[in-house]
């Protein structure tokens, strides 16, 4: 849904494309098979589609993220708000025109699409309460429409987060821990705890490399289970 909407708009973004589908009510076809059509027929749609940015590198899963300030994201207007607006001002038409637009739940508590809130989101929400918003202006949750926005952003600024899977780290992680009690089991009991001293330092520093690269590189590389696969064989280690 949220990669319609983006290639959508990114081909109302090509001058050279005219006839370019967008969703109607009255429509009896499904917009996504208007879109497939179009694409098929009309030439120089390649570019609209490569602006996108679909896959991350290495065939890697691309993630949300979440660490992005909501304003940068999406407006959230509440229904009695839009209704309340001037629609038939040309000025409000075309800002319209040339965003996206998604109708969705505002967090009804019977809404089948409320998710948790993500602990970044809500670090937002409690920033933004000293400005125009309280707290208890938002929703407890994070409705579906959000997270598709958020799917939108990520899909037109190519903001693509690659996330290196778990079982990769704790492979590797597992394999330097074996190593690491091969040593530490030929040391001495001193020199164990000066080793253990700095693999501590090694585990702390590794998650702040991790998260230069998450800022940086738009990478997420696992911390949490790796360095406890580590640890677990390491604590062993020195137990025996």
């Amino acid at each position: 849904f949220a990669y319609l909407l983006a290639l959508s708009q990114r081909l109302h973004q090509q001058s050279s494309l005219t006839g370019v589908p967008q969703p109607k009510l009255q429509s009896q076809t499904d917009f996504q098979q208007q879109v497939s059509h179009y694409l098929k027929q009309e030439k120089g749609q390649n570019n609209a589609i490569s602006s996108l940015g679909r896959t991350a590198p290495f065939g890697l899963r691309s993630i949300v993220d979440w660490s992005i300030p909501p304003d940068r994201v999406y407006e959230r207007i509440p229904s009695w708000k839009f209704l309340s607006l001037d629609l038939p001002n040309p000025e409000l038409q075309q800002k319209l025109r040339e965003q996206i637009v998604i109708v969705t739940s505002g967090g009804y508590v019977d809404a089948e699409d409320n998710f948790s809130v993500p602990w970044a989101i809500n670090y937002w929400r409690n920033s933004h309460n000293s400005r125009e918003q309280s707290k208890e202006d938002y929703p407890k949750v994070i409705t579906g429409g959000e997270a598709q926005a958020y799917k939108v952003y990520r899909l037109l600024s190519q903001h693509q987060v690659a996330l290196i899977p778990d079982l990769w780290m704790i492979i590797l992680a597992a394999f330097l821990a074996k190593g690491t009690t091969l040593i530490l089991l030929k040391q001495k009991p001193r020199q164990q705890q000066q080793c253990t001293a700095i693999l501590v330092g090694t585990t702390a520093a590794y998650g702040i490399i991790s998260l230069q690269i998450y800022i940086s590189a738009l990478v997420a590389i696992p911390w949490l289970l790796p360095s406890a696969t580590f640890w677990i064989y390491i604590l062993l280690a020195i137990r025996q």
